[in-house]
């Protein structure tokens, strides 16, 4: 009887120390895994392509803060606004900049990935024809 009680013990002891339950990743923590500046460009031969969108280089800047810029390489900021991530949504609000138009104030849901350096978004729901285009038109590259 003894021994039942001890081996018993023993497993529940074993089984407590098992691996522990996978956290849940935070906004702050997928924010952290997001942030960086990434670099896409526009050729104006993309099948869809708005003209609303200038052609050229352009950089995605994803902040620990939650904040996002597009800007050229030069630092001139297009648009700006907030952002929320999930471990496979982002939801961008814009919220200013010469380039937001009638987009100000409203927001585009997206599903991402980030393989390597390579960002990769596929809209959900925008309602910002110029965003969605130039979000999803190709991948974001992560910059140095």
């Amino acid at each position: 009887m003894k021994k039942t009680i001890l081996f018993l013990l023993a497993a529940l002891l074993l089984a407590a120390c098992g691996s522990a339950p996978e956290a849940v990743p935070t906004e702050e923590s997928i924010a952290e895994q997001l942030a960086g500046k990434y670099q896409t460009t526009i050729t104006g031969d993309e099948p869809d392509y708005n003209p609303e969108i200038e052609m050229g280089d352009f950089l995605l800047k994803l902040q620990d803060d939650l904040r996002w810029y597009v800007t050229d390489l030069s630092g001139f900021i297009f648009v700006q606004g907030y952002y929320t991530a999930t471990a496979d949504q982002i939801v961008f609000e814009t919220k200013s900049g010469p380039a937001s138009g009638a987009c100000i104030g409203t927001s585009g849901s997206y599903a991402w990935s980030l393989d390597g350096g390579t960002l990769t978004l596929t809209a959900i729901e925008d309602d910002c024809v110029a965003g969605k285009f130039f979000l999803t038109a190709h991948p974001f590259v992560l910059q140095p």
